[in-house]
């Protein structure tokens, strides 16, 4: 009587887990998001989707919560269950299998949550349970060291499971090598490799010796260069050498006959600088974001939209040297809109540095997040000076900027930008941008084929560069010697266009093309470079906002282009006239969103990181983030000192040019209005020129000047007000 209980005992609950089986599996396999538990809330909790009701809906609610999608290993740990039941399997195997199977469903979650990107029906990867474990292992283990970890113990807990025997597997191998047909298999292995590479360089000596000269090819290895290449080296013998030794030395007696013995022959040929690689050594390249740390960003990212009601996946993950690029692609009924709205929100979640939204990225259709990463590669000035995109750049100007968010190099060509804008708060990177912008002209670029106009109102920046023979002026600290630079530039450009016209080219690249051939005048590239706008907008505002414009407007064909640069972005420096004619403008770190704006017209530069990040807006109205290539001073100093030993300078004159005085050559544009003043008035002075119009002593002065040569008023009389001559000013 006792057995027959214990065995409907036994039967009653063999039934039972067999239920219990069918109940989680279907309660697992029909979950929906939308059903109402303890964990997902619903705003229809009277709608249940699950096939067990509300109860089914709560169990697999909280099942996936804790384990994410590897709850389905519940179903195999029930079903388990149920079969050793019915087998009569003893308690202790039981026991065993069921402790290794539960280990083997934590293991899996911890794999889920690092190796699983996306929120599949609102089920986060590997769950509270995959979060803690990794969370954990992360604290005392590397991340190569977590991976291993977990394949290892994935791999150990699946022996267990299903009881595979290492000895079934080794006895067989055991007899394969102790019969000898394993070695037998390895010598067939090794000499069939070693006739497939004596067959491979046969064809190859075949192909060089033979194929490669062929009757086609005849005229094109017509050329004795080519007989090195085509013949074996052994038909050469001492005997051509010598020849050309005699040959050589018949031409040298030649060349001696020509030149005359009070003759002074000189070859100036100028050598490019090489930028010496003394911090190479020092350059420290750390290591970048793990793949493992963007998987769990975009899970974070995933799920923190998707509290927010929007739903969408990460797509593409691209690691860049700061920054990394999650494309998300929302669902078709999310505005991107609601996107933008949550940019902290989602900052915060991510404990980003920073987070800036590409909404959405061009040609794509995607939004873009752009993140900061915890470690910070330094992208080094000398990296790209010997890659392979700055040695074979075919542009005629290249400025080297540093690289883009995939670690691409960026280079760009002035020539064609035609202008540049660069503005940025104090401790941006703005200087080292200008810096590399320059060593990377100099590194590219003679004397002969650019000069340049170094424009520096605050005495430190251009300094270093002083007496190299790229320059045109010795480089420029005051206000009123750089207009009277950018009045050198005008009249130089109107001078050009008139000597291009007379040759019948419209531009400088056509200029170029026919001047050997014609023999014309060496018109070499003019970059002006001004470090601080704002300096020279408080000095004589109005003047220089119409000496740039100006030539903005008409300097591209004539060679000559502009990069300013100014650590003030407001509206009073940066006028819209200027930047309407500065369509290419690069941001680096600012204050504000206003200040963005002003550079860019668009947001994002607040959200800059500083130390070289940038957004460069290019002439066609897309914005790249750039992260600038840092150049050290020793660098720079040792190019410069390159530059200055191979040719000395050949300074333009600033006052004079073309046998003109230039401050008097060019009138003050704001002659003609306090002409029209003076007229009103019977005497006029310096002081109120000054005043009325607002503008500096020394311009005030000059225009003075050119009203008393012009005879509109009559000379000083001490310190007495000029007389203004009526007569003339009637007429």
């Amino acid at each position: 009587m006792v057995t027959l209980l214990k065995l409907l005992k036994h039967w009653l609950f063999s039934f039972g887990l067999l239920a219990s089986t069918v109940f989680m599996m279907l309660a697992l396999i029909s979950y929906s998001p939308y059903d109402s538990s303890l964990i997902y809330d619903t705003t229809q909790p009277t709608v249940i989707h699950n096939y067990m009701g509300p109860f089914g809906a709560q169990c697999a609610g909280l099942l996936f919560y804790v384990f994410g999608q590897s709850a389905f290993l519940i179903i195999y740990l029930f079903g388990m269950l149920t079969y050793s039941f019915f087998r009569y399997h003893t308690m202790r195997v039981l026991q065993f299998r069921a402790l290794a199977l539960i280990g083997l469903l934590c293991i899996s979650s911890c794999i889920e949550y690092t190796y699983t990107l996306g929120v599949i029906k609102r089920i986060y990867p590997g769950g509270v349970c995959g979060v803690a474990g990794t969370y954990l292992l992360s604290k005392c283990l590397e991340s190569w060291q977590v991976s291993l970890f977990l394949y290892t113990a994935c791999l150990s807990l699946v022996v267990l499971i299903v009881q595979f025997s290492w000895i079934s597997l080794w006895y067989p191998l055991g007899n394969y090598i102790a019969s000898g047909r394993l070695f037998v298999w390895l010598q067939q292995l090794v000499v069939s490799c070693i006739e497939h590479i004596v067959a491979v360089k046969k064809v190859a000596k075949e192909w060089v010796y033979s194929g490669f000269y062929t009757q086609e090819k005849a005229v094109i290895y017509d050329d004795p260069f080519w007989d090195l290449f085509i013949h074996p080296a052994q038909q050469y013998k001492e005997e051509p050498k010598t020849a050309h030794i005699k040959a050589a030395a018949s031409k040298k007696e030649a060349l001696e006959d020509v030149v005359f013995e009070d003759e002074e022959v000189v070859f100036d040929v100028y050598r490019l600088p090489q930028l010496k690689m003394s911090a190479k050594d020092k350059a420290v390249r750390p290591e970048r974001m793990g793949k493992d740390d963007s998987a769990q960003q975009a899970r974070a990212l995933e799920f923190k939209l998707e509290q927010f009601g929007i739903e969408g996946k990460v797509v593409h993950i691209m690691n860049g040297p700061v920054v990394t690029l999650f494309e998300y692609q929302p669902s078709a009924t999310t505005k991107i809109s609601t996107i933008i709205a949550r940019e902290d929100d989602l900052a915060l979640a991510l404990q980003a540095l920073s987070l800036r939204i590409i909404a959405p990225i061009p040609g794509k259709s995607v939004v873009g997040f752009e993140v900061a990463q915890i470690i910070r590669e330094t992208v080094y000035f000398f990296q790209l000076a010997e890659s392979k995109q700055l040695s074979e750049f075919k542009g005629e100007l290249p400025l080297v900027l540093g690289k883009d968010t995939q670690g691409r190099d960026s280079i760009i060509d002035l020539a064609s930008t035609p202008h540049l804008l660069v503005a940025g708060s104090t401790g941006s990177g703005k200087s080292v941008g200008l810096n590399s912008m320059l060593v990377s002209l100099l590194l590219t670029r003679t004397p002969d084929e650019v000069r340049l106009i170094l424009i520096d109102p605050k005495r430190l920046e251009f300094a270093g560069y002083n007496d190299i023979a790229h320059l045109v002026f010795p480089v420029i600290v005051e206000p009123q010697r750089a207009i009277l630079a950018l009045k050198w530039a005008l009249k130089t450009m109107e001078d050009r266009y008139t000597h291009m016209a007379k040759v019948g080219v419209r531009n400088i690249k056509e200029y170029k093309a026919i001047r050997v051939q014609k023999q014309l005048e060496p018109m070499p590239f003019i970059v002006i470079m001004i470090d601080e706008l704002a300096d020279l907008m408080i000095t004589a505002g109005k003047e220089v906002e119409q000496l740039i414009t100006r030539l903005a407007q008409m300097s591209r064909a004539a060679g000559i282009h502009l990069v300013i640069a100014t650590q003030r972005p407001s509206v009073d420096v940066i006028t819209g006239l200027i930047k309407a004619n500065l369509p290419s403008r690069i941001a680096f770190k600012v204050a504000s969103k206003i200040d963005s704006r002003t550079i860019l017209d668009a947001q994002g530069a607040e959200k800059l990181l500083g130390r070289g990040d940038m957004l460069y807006l290019d002439s066609q109205g897309t914005l790249k983030r750039i992260h600038g290539a840092y150049v050290t001073d020793e660098e720079v100093t040792a190019v410069v000192n390159q530059v200055k030993k191979q040719r000395s300078t050949d300074y333009c004159s600033l006052e004079t040019f073309g046998g003109h005085n230039v401050s008097q050559d060019v009138e003050d544009t704001l002659l003609p209005e306090i002409v029209a003043f003076a007229q009103q008035k019977d005497e006029i002075s310096i002081s109120l020129v000054q005043r009325v119009f607002k503008i500096g002593y020394n311009r005030s002065a000059r225009i003075v000047d050119q009203l008393e040569t012009k005879g509109y008023i009559f000379p000083a009389n001490g310190s007495k007000m000029r007389k203004v001559n009526k007569t003339l000013l009637d007429r």
